[in-house]
């Protein structure tokens, strides 16, 4: 019995020793008094998990999409801010809305047609132009000083057509009437001369004639009646003068 005791001490001890050599801990054994020994073996302890390595997928068939670009899988993408940057076709061109500068001087251009080229102050002459842009805005300016008149657009066939009131305070004397597209940026141009209303006088019912010009004209008529009037009594006085010495 204590031979079978001694070989199974014996075994434990080479088991104890084999667990330790293979990272366990030491078992304890715990004496009862009796002969038999009870060997309580411990759980092992928890395993930590280790580092992970990730390991990157390879790219699918259909390519990566990036933030602000398009698919780069067919060799065709563009990030953010790059590729074709044109605008799309129905936008209109900047020239198209934006109002031409006035210069300081009249351009040169094609001929403004206006209804008659002598106007006074306040009065309104009918100006006309052909070859313009379909439906675009066109600027009607009057030199010398440059004054704006207005915009007005032109029709469907790129013809324009306006009244345009001469300001009351133009200084009379040769001015320009100058016409510019604002998308197709072609010049017209007109000269308008602007009377002196001072020098004109007072206008009356006989379509702006001076006054002094009617007074002329009343001198005139009543020299002419008094010479027709002596006339005639000079023509009586012979008469009568004749039948007298006949008698």
């Amino acid at each position: 019995m204590r031979r079978q005791n001694t070989l199974f001490t014996v075994g434990l001890a080479v088991g104890l020793a084999l667990l330790v050599a293979l990272g366990g801990t030491p078992a304890v054994a715990q004496d009862t008094g009796d002969d038999d020994v009870t060997v309580v073996i411990p759980s092992p302890p928890p395993s930590t998990p280790g580092p992970t390595t990730s390991v990157p997928l390879p790219p699918s068939s259909g390519g990566t999409s990036t933030p602000g670009g398009s698919d780069s899988g067919n060799g065709s993408g563009s990030s953010a801010g790059g590729g074709d940057a044109s605008a799309p076709a129905d936008v209109p061109a900047a020239a198209g809305t934006t109002e031409p500068a006035i210069g300081a001087k009249p351009g040169r251009g094609e001929r403004l047609k206006l209804d008659r080229d002598f106007v006074m102050p306040g009065d309104v002459v009918v100006a006309t132009a052909e070859g313009l842009t379909a439906g675009e805005m066109a600027q009607m300016v009057l030199f010398s000083d440059p004054v704006l008149i207005g915009n007005q657009a032109v029709d469907g066939e790129g013809a324009y057509s306006a009244d345009v009131t001469i300001p009351e305070d133009t200084e009379p004397g040769r001015h320009t009437l100058q016409l510019t597209g604002w998308a197709s940026g072609k010049i017209y141009t007109a000269v308008v001369v602007v009377g002196d209303p001072a020098a004109a006088g007072d206008r009356s019912d006989g379509g702006g004639v001076p006054l002094w010009l009617w007074w002329i004209a009343a001198a005139l008529l009543l020299t002419l009646l008094t010479g027709l009037g002596a006339r005639a009594a000079w023509s009586v006085r012979r008469g009568a003068m004749a039948t007298g010495a006949a008698s």
